[in-house]
């Protein structure tokens, strides 16, 4: 049961969509410098992060999933 301020665990796409984010910049910040891998690599995640939370995207990103599964499970849906 979830308590008052916890967020429910994150679909499989958001979780995909974090985790193309974070190899998509680490292979952006292996050509800098380490200070300054050290000082970006926090502030891009955290960027991210709000960004995410700010535009939702992981409410829509988990209705696109449960709606997918939905219509997996419904003989009447007819992928075409």
């Amino acid at each position: 049961m979830e308590k008052k301020g916890q967020l429910p665990p994150p679909g499989s796409r958001q979780l995909n969509l974090r985790k193309s984010f974070k190899l998509g910049v680490r292979s952006l910040l292996t050509a800098c410098p380490k200070e300054v891998i050290t000082s970006l690599h926090g502030n891009i995640e955290d960027e991210f992060e709000s960004l995410c939370r700010e535009t939702q995207v992981g409410t829509t990103l988990d209705s696109i999933e449960e709606h997918v599964q939905e219509q997996t499970l419904d003989p009447l849906y007819i992928d075409k």
